[in-house]
């Protein structure tokens, strides 16, 4: 019990001050707890965000190595490729400088003790000396482990830690050959045997031709003179060339681009003339077409062989088909 003492103080009984400093401890203790249980809290936060850094860290570092490792084989593969080759060979005035880079990439180190965890590469310095001593090293063969280990050995340079490798699968990336274009045909060319001027053919385009002779023939003295006369022949000049020879009468052999259906014997010793148009035409049927690369736009005479002043009674005509197959 409590009561008020005559000075005006609350005068406390000894059972209020055991109910006071009851209430006061418990008061006391459940701060403490409240303060204990933040503390717990900030702790398992700071412990997380630490594991966290570490794993970050750890994972920094596995980046790290690879990338390094890369580097380092990327440098020995590049070293092994220069090393098949002569050093300073005809043709190739910078080898020895390729070299020295090879051998700087395959040397290079990783600083991995930064603040950050961030790549510092540094390169082995190669001092100009080497690169001038290289012009007359020859590297030595590089040599490939059947462990699927590649060791890279320059004279006179520190030798390079075997690298482990992984066997990658090649890939073919070369495309299949695309198919020739086949040949088309585009026009048929009537010769006529009574023509001492011929036909002109114009290229279109520019590409490759054939020339085929198709049927036809004609005789140069007449279908029945007692002796043979019958060709499938025809010449092939470019326009704006000569046909004839100085006699002005006869064919100049030498300016013919090409003979379309030569007869080199038509039979029983007849030489290139056959009896009748129909043999000709047999013996044209039986002879190879003629290929040409033309430009496009060029002109070209096709004509029959007699003289020059003999074509006026020359019966029959020769057909030439003419093929064109486009450039690739």
């Amino acid at each position: 019990m409590s009561k008020i003492t005559d000075d005006g103080e609350i005068d406390y009984s000894s059972d209020d001050k055991e109910v006071y400093n009851k209430r006061k401890n418990d008061l006391a203790e459940l701060e403490l707890q409240a303060e204990i249980a933040a503390y717990n809290a900030e702790t398992a936060r700071s412990n997380a965000a630490a594991a966290e850094s570490s794993r970050e860290s750890t994972r920094q570092k596995n980046r790290t190595r690879i990338f390094v490792a890369v580097i380092k084989l990327v440098g020995v593969i590049f070293t092994a490729i220069v090393a098949l080759f002569p050093v300073n060979s005809p043709g190739e005035p910078y080898k020895p400088v390729i070299v020295a880079l090879a051998v700087a990439i395959s040397g290079s180190n990783v600083d991995l003790t930064s603040e950050n965890n961030e790549l510092t590469p540094t390169l082995n310095v190669v001092e100009t000396s080497v690169v001038q001593t290289l012009t007359s090293i020859a590297p030595t063969l590089v040599i490939v482990e059947p462990t699927t280990r590649i060791v890279t050995v320059l004279p006179g340079l520190p030798t390079e830690t075997a690298v482990p490798t992984a066997t990658a699968t090649p890939t073919s990336t070369s495309l299949p050959p695309s198919p020739t274009p086949s040949p088309v045909l585009i026009d048929t060319i009537e010769v006529s045997g009574s023509s001492n001027t011929g036909v002109e053919f114009t290229a279109p385009q520019t590409g490759r031709y054939f020339f085929r002779f198709n049927s036809g023939g004609y005789c140069t003295h007449g279908t029945n003179p007692g002796f043979p006369t019958c060709l499938p022949t025809v010449w092939l000049f470019q326009s704006g060339i000569d046909l004839w020879e100085d006699d002005g009468r006869t064919l100049n052999q030498n300016n013919a681009s090409r003979i379309i259906a030569p007869v080199s014997d038509c039979g029983a010793g007849r030489g290139a003339y056959c009896n009748t148009i129909a043999e000709a035409e047999a013996q044209g049927r039986n002879s190879g077409e003629v290929r040409m690369n033309l430009e496009g736009g060029s002109t070209w005479v096709l004509i029959g062989v007699d003289h020059r002043e003999a074509y006026l009674d020359n019966p029959g005509t020769v057909f030439i088909d003419v093929f064109y197959q486009p450039e690739q």
